[in-house]
Order: structure tokens, then C-alpha cells, then sequence
């Protein structure tokens, strides 16, 4: 098999490398957190999880530069490596991708949550590198991973169906004979993966925080709205991509990508008077004076504000119930978006101990 490890900033999973050589790889299903950073306790993830904490809440917490993962590999407690990658006897095995999958807790369905890239597969489990960390099996260089904001998290992994997990919470690309066995969807979660242009909480860690301090900031003192649940958020975004769509279209822009949102730091893709324009949409039950926005999406806009525009739906109309729906609102457009900073409030900061601070 020939050698298609490369440098993160190189690497690209497209279909040119699949038809050169089966890609190594494998995919992970854990308990689901925001964090992955021992903070939390996982939702989910199997019996374990329900009487102790699983070690995949340290997965992607970094130590020296590097993450430390693991995954369950009942009932053998081995990862099967000749499955991984048939071609070598290594352990651990070097492998182009890990795929982590978890089960979304409000939303429902297996959704892949991150991935480590040029990864160091061990077939047992290691001892943990630090106190703070649980033992592991899968190693990569932070600056080779991505962990998704929960918002981001919209690739789903299927669980019916030929190809699905199975019991067992590894998905192997090959059989036990060590010849390839891809499920359908691999294609198009791998070209997903390829494509994300969107946050990483192990470079923006704030962004985790974003979601619930949009439903804090008070709608009646101008801000993005009340409190809401995952439902009724899903209701108000749904409803403002439509009215923004309608309101651009009215005014002679054309739609070229609606499905942007799912990968990129910006929702829609439009045509106006010659030039792609990239949308960042924005609802609210509130007056709208005052949105929050992702440190990507401020930089994107500051890089090329004639390209980027932002839209703001406000007022929208919330019915509660069990399938919540939404109605009406009022629709700003503002571009070019160049955002200020005087315009722009840092709402949250991450603090990073020095060792003095430790006692």
C-alpha cells in the first residue's frame, strides 16, 4: 500500500485518495458531552456509562501537544489493528483517520462529533499519560484533531440499515479477511469531513459556550431572545433560513448553496449583482439589536466583508408545544459585513493556568 500520510494543513480525503488505496481508518462510538475534556459526565455510550464514567471524556483533552482517546472495545478489549489496516503487523498502527460518533441526546441520531487525523492506533489499552486523563488506545497531535461544537455536529452515521455500527462501538473499513468493507456512507461522510470549514472547540473553545449564552441574553433588552430548548431553537433557525431566503430572493439574489451551514462558518450561499455572496443568518424571538456571533464568523467577515452578509430575522413568533412551530418576524439585511470592534463585546474568555498557579 503506498504511504499517503501528509502534514494536516496537506491532507485531503477525496475521492482521489479512495481510488487510489482503501483509506485507513476507523470509526469510534462513545458517550456523548460538549467537551470531551473530563468535565463532563457522557450521556449514553453503553452500560459502563450508566454506573461510572467511560475514559472517552478525556478524549480530547489535550496533554503535551497531543489527545489521548478511547473507545470501548468490549467484548475482547482489544482493537482489532489487521482490520484497521491489513497491510502491516505494527502496534500500534499509524492510520489516516479516526471518525468519533455519539448519539445527540436532544436531537436524536448517531452524529460524528470529531476526528483525529495521522493517529497512533495501540490494539490495548495504555496507561493514562496524566492524572487528569482516563487510559487510552488512540493518540494524535492536537493541531490533527477536530471536535465539533454541538450545533456543528450535523453529520449523521446511520444505525439501521447495512453498514450501521452493529453492537459493537467500532466500525471497522475492512473484514476479518482484510478485504475492504466501506459501508455506502462512508463516501459522503468522509467528503463531509474533507469539507468542514466550520469551528473547532481545541482552537476556539468559546464557541461551546455560545449556544447557552444565546438563550441567556434577554430578548426584551434587545438581545437574540429567551431562554428555549433544543426544539424550539430548531423551530427559530428553520424558520429564519426560510425568511431570509425569501427576503434576498426579493430582492434579486440568487440561491446557489442552502446546505452550507452544515460545514462552513456561514449558512447560505448567494449570487448578487455578479459576485458569491456568503450568509450568516441570525433568528430571534427578541428585538435583534444585539446577536452573537462566533469568532469564525467575525473573521471571515473581516477578511472579505463585501462577500459576507449578515441577516437577522427578529421578532419571530414562537408556538410551544411538542413540535414547536414559528410565524412572522422582521427581516434585516446588513452588507457588505465588516464588524467592528466597537461593535463586537467578548461575552466569555478561556483561562489557561500557568504552573505557579498550581498548589
Amino acid at each position: 500500500m503506498p504511504d499517503i500520510m501528509r502534514s494536516a494543513s496537506q491532507m485531503r480525503f477525496g475521492s482521489t485518495i479512495m481510488e487510489r488505496t482503501p483509506l485507513r481508518a476507523v470509526l469510534y462510538r462513545v458517550g456523548w458531552t460538549k467537551l470531551y475534556d473530563g468535565t463532563e459526565e457522557p450521556i449514553g455510550g453503553g452500560k459502563y456509562n450508566e454506573e461510572y464514567v467511560g475514559a472517552e471524556v478525556t478524549s480530547f483533552l489535550p496533554h503535551e501537544g497531543h489527545l489521548y482517546g478511547f473507545v470501548s472495545s468490549l467484548p475482547s478489549n482489544r482493537i482489532n489493528l489487521h482490520r484497521v489496516d491489513p497491510s502491516s503487523d505494527a502496534d500500534p498502527r499509524r492510520v489516516d483517520l479516526v471518525v468519533w460518533t455519539s448519539t445527540a441526546p436532544d436531537q436524536g441520531g448517531q452524529r460524528v462529533i470529531g476526528w483525529y487525523r495521522n493517529a497512533l492506533v495501540h490494539a490495548q489499552e495504555q496507561p493514562a499519560p496524566s492524572s487528569d486523563h482516563g487510559i487510552w488506545q488512540t493518540m494524535c497531535r492536537v493541531e490533527d484533531a477536530v471536535l465539533l461544537p454541538a450545533n456543528c455536529r450535523t453529520m449523521r452515521v446511520p444505525t439501521r440499515g447495512e453498514g450501521r455500527f452493529g453492537q459493537a462501538n467500532l466500525r471497522y473499513l475492512h473484514s476479518d479477511s482484510g478485504q475492504p468493507d466501506p459501508p455506502k456512507w462512508w463516501d459522503e461522510t468522509l467528503a463531509w469531513i474533507d469539507q468542514y470549514e466550520g469551528d473547532n472547540l481545541l482552537e476556539h473553545p468559546e464557541s461551546a459556550v455560545l449556544e447557552d449564552l444565546n438563550d441567556g441574553i434577554d430578548g426584551r433588552q434587545g438581545g437574540q431572545g429567551f431562554c428555549a430548548n433544543a426544539d424550539e431553537r430548531r423551530a427559530i433557525e428553520h424558520h429564519a433560513m426560510r425568511e431570509a431566503i425569501a427576503y434576498l430572493e426579493r430582492d434579486g439574489w440568487e440561491l446557489l448553496d442552502r446546505w452550507a451551514y452544515k460545514s462552513k462558518p456561514y449558512d447560505l450561499v448567494f449570487r448578487a449583482n455578479g459576485r458569491t455572496i456568503k450568509v450568516e443568518v441570525k433568528g430571534t424571538t427578541g428585538r435583534g439589536e444585539r446577536v452573537l456571533v462566533t469568532r469564525r464568523e467575525v473573521e471571515s467577515a473581516q477578511a472579505a466583508p463585501d462577500e459576507y452578509a449578515l441577516v437577522v430575522v427578529k421578532e419571530i413568533e414562537l408556538t410551544r408545544s411538542d413540535e414547536p412551530t414559528c410565524s412572522g418576524g422582521e427581516t434585516r439585511c446588513i452588507h457588505p459585513f465588516e464588524p467592528s470592534s466597537a461593535a463586537l463585546r467578548p461575552l466569555a474568555y478561556e483561562f489557561r493556568f500557568e504552573p505557579e498557579h498550581d498548589a
